[in-house]
């Protein structure tokens, strides 16, 4: 009630101060004697320093304004802001009484209720209401809180990501409602911690003997000059009970032994075990004898045409040599004609001779079968990387050999592009396939780099035009025929 009661008086006796020295006319205010009277804001001069404290009404605004602190305020908004009149050596408003303090001001006494006083050193003005001195404009109390706004919209559904262990163990296919999106590779073996230091020599144990007691019920056990204990002899155990004899009765298979004991069968034991049972022998019975002997248990091929021994490496229901073919033929050549290559390497064959070079129950691949076998080692888009040679390869592109198929960077014999020569060893490997484009004399290769602008985790299905391929020489690698299981 005494608010409302001060505000009612704020409102009355502020506006009673401007509007008593004007008169109303009608909806037209005009200037009334003693307070200056312009028609806009704009009209309003510079508040320089000698119109500090000087009031003049806006009657656009129909606002009563006072220079303080270099611009125009509206009288009822002054605060703490507004400059010391007397620091700035201006004035009070004109029309209202000043004082130079707010300790001048006289007592707030119902007989001065309505008053305004200009204080100097705060540059504000006084209202007495209420029986005290109150600032025109003083900040009023704070509003109530606002509502709170609306819930934002549900997001979309995020999609749906699985991760597929890749067949050989390297890492992860990951999808995301249906579509592959990458692969994450497992990390690379770290390198061997260093030694740790040796450890402090132990103390030199005491040598220790066993003596007999006197009455040889055991033995005194002495370590150096110490006696540390007795060790007796342990009682006589109950008798067991009789054994039962047992035999050894040769399996019908003659592959071991069931063993009997009494009337029971308590076991079987097999002869040793021979790898050799596992040989897959194919020959070909038109030519009267060339044959190969795959053996799955060992992961081993035997070319019986020279005796060479191959690695072999099943990957999914592919298998394949794990090793490029070194069976010498004519149209065939070690790199650089230097024959410690063809040991480490294998050797490069002519297009045509690659179709010819196979052993029996082994055939020259197709482009179908590489692209199966990059499907299963995670894409072609990192078959370089699964299947390339851990050594060798140059430009930090070695790959991690995770399927045992160990593509290494042998190079190859090429025209194409300049004179005709070997090259490219330690940046790329390259295989004749047996897919030739229809109607054209060209066959297609595989290759894998590490140097250039292609990727060096990928591997390459290329084109050989008919000029190149007669007379390119690249490495061979065979798969198992599935005719010859």
């Amino acid at each position: 009630m005494i608010m409302k009661k001060l505000d009612r008086m704020l409102l009355v006796s502020g506006f009673a101060f401007a509007m008593a020295i004007l008169s109303a006319c009608g909806d037209e205010i005009t200037e009334v004697k003693g307070v200056e009277t312009v028609a806009s804001y704009k009209k309003l001069g510079e508040c320089r320093i000698d119109k500090a404290g000087e009031m003049v009404y806006v009657m656009d605004s129909a606002a009563v304004y006072l220079c303080s602190n270099s611009e125009w305020k509206v009288v009822d908004s002054f605060g703490s802001d507004v400059v010391d009149a007397n620091e700035n050596g201006a004035d009070a408003p004109s029309g209202i009484k000043n004082v130079s303090s707010f300790k001048k001001l006289d007592k707030c006494s119902a007989d001065k209720a309505g008053e305004m006083v200009y204080v100097a050193d705060s540059g504000a003005v006084y209202l007495c209401a209420e029986g005290k001195w109150n600032v025109l404009g003083a900040n009023g109390s704070d509003g109530s809180n606002g509502t709170n706004g609306l819930n934002g919209s549900d997001g979309k559904d995020g999609a749906s990501c699985t991760a597929t262990a890749l067949k050989g163990g390297e890492g992860f296919k990951i999808e995301c409602d249906g579509d592959s999106v990458g692969v994450v590779l497992n990390g690379e073996k770290g390198d061997p911690g260093k030694q740790g230091d040796n450890g402090d020599d132990g103390n030199d144990g005491k040598s220790c003997t066993a003596v007999a007691l006197d009455d040889s019920t055991g033995y005194k056990i002495v370590c150096g000059t110490d006696s540390v204990g007795v060790v007796l002899h342990g009682n006589e155990g109950a008798k067991g009970d009789t054994g039962v004899s047992c035999n050894a009765e040769i399996l019908d298979d003659s592959t071991g032994y069931k063993i009997v004991c009494g009337d029971d069968s308590v076991g079987v034991v097999l002869n040793g075990f021979d790898p050799s049972r596992f040989d897959e022998k194919t020959c070909n019975t038109h030519t009267g004898g060339s044959c190969s002997i795959y053996n799955p248990y060992t992961n081993t091929l035997v070319d019986m045409r020279d005796g060479q021994t191959y690695r072999t490496t099943t990957i999914d229901t592919q298998i394949w040599m794990a090793e490029n073919l070194n069976y010498e033929i004519e149209e065939s050549a070690c790199f650089n004609d230097i024959s410690a290559y063809c040991t480490a390497y294998g050797r490069l064959y002519t297009s045509i001779k690659s179709t010819l070079a196979c052993p029996e129950g082994w055939r020259l691949p197709d482009t179908s079968d590489y692209r199966t076998l990059f499907e299963n080692v995670g894409g072609a888009e990192i078959a370089g990387k699964m299947l390339k040679s851990r050594t060798l390869w140059k430009s930090g592109s070695n790959g991690l050999d995770a399927f045992g198929f160990d593509v290494l960077p042998v190079g190859l014999y090429e025209v194409y592009g300049g004179a005709p020569g070997f090259g490219a060893e330690g940046t790329k490997a390259a295989f004749w396939t047996s897919t030739i484009k229809t109607g054209e004399n060209g066959r297609y290769a595989v290759s894998f780099v590490s140097e250039g602008s292609l990727s060096k985790d990928a591997a390459y299905i290329d084109y050989l035009e008919s000029y190149d391929h007669d007379f390119s020489l690249l490495s061979v690698r065979c798969i198992k025929d599935s005719a010859n299981p």
